[in-house]
């Protein structure tokens, strides 16, 4: 789950039975809320929204992280636990407003509209290789020889290094740079490295992020909320009059969406094998 800094998030909880039906637990569950840090974070009473439904308000917060929620609740006797981790984002990819300017997206419901914009903007960090809004990150390495820079396939482009680990020590002087981090001191060979940062876009953009990219982004929505009336293993329909050929995705064409590829490919990341 995402959440925008400066705005109150909503988590949910559903309780169900082993074949996946919502069922009710013993007692109302609670949830207890912590940063990355372990510091406990401001979580309203748990409320019901229906049979097997919960949710609880966390408190706005200011500064990019990951928070975990713990759920505690017993069904029938026996204890559960449930956790669910919550990235806390610069903003959304997208105001959700705009998604509802769409015909196809006006009528969602609040936690449908959630789920949809989560998904867009996983989907569209992976096309483009890097996230188009700022998010906090962690990587945990072994260092393979001595150097005074390590760099991260994941880690495009890194804009603060919050905490680093060198062998369970907490250490200073690591910086970050395009693809990784630069430590003063030099990484020693075999050293276990841990690094907190924050990490975004692509500092060329003048405004994050672009107007051509939420365009995208909206149509990659109305596409994900879609129910397909075909099969899924089909790449061709044929009718009397006509032979439609679907788009698929592939290398070069990351969602398969023409008009939203066109626009990916103009800013993502290539890799070459």
């Amino acid at each position: 789950m995402r959440a925008p800094l400066h705005r109150e998030a909503t988590v949910r909880l559903r309780v169900d039975d082993d074949s996946g039906a919502l069922v009710s637990p013993d007692t109302t569950p609670t949830v207890a809320t912590t940063d990355q840090d372990g510091n406990v974070v401001t979580t309203s009473t748990v409320s019901s929204a229906g049979v097997g439904l919960y949710q609880a308000t966390i408190e706005a917060q200011s500064a990019l992280g990951r928070l975990s929620c713990l759920w505690s609740f017993a069904v029938s006797g026996h204890a559960r636990t449930q956790t669910e981790v919550v990235s806390l984002t610069e903003k959304r990819l997208v105001p959700l407003w705009r998604y509802r300017e769409d015909a196809e997206l006006a009528d969602l419901s609040d936690v449908n509209m959630l789920r949809l914009a989560d998904t867009v903007e996983d989907w569209m960090a992976s096309a483009l290789g890097f996230p188009v809004v700022g998010e906090y990150g962690t990587v945990s390495t072994r260092v393979a020889r001595a150097t005074d820079s390590l760099r991260f396939d994941d880690v495009k482009f890194p804009s603060a290094v919050r905490a680093v680990t060198i062998d369970g020590v907490a250490a200073t002087g690591v910086e970050a740079e395009l693809g990784g981090f630069y430590y003063d001191a030099g990484w020693t060979k075999d050293s276990v490295v841990v690094v907190s940062y924050e990490h975004g876009p692509s500092p060329a953009f003048q405004v994050a992020p672009p107007g051509d990219i939420e365009r995208a982004a909206v149509i990659l929505a109305r596409y994900a909320n879609r129910t397909a009336n075909y099969p899924e293993r089909a790449r061709q329909i044929a009718t009397e009059g006509s032979l439609i050929t679907f788009s698929t995705p592939s290398p070069d064409r990351p969602t398969g969406l023409p008009e939203v590829d066109s626009i990916v490919t103009r800013y993502n990341i290539r890799t070459v094998v």
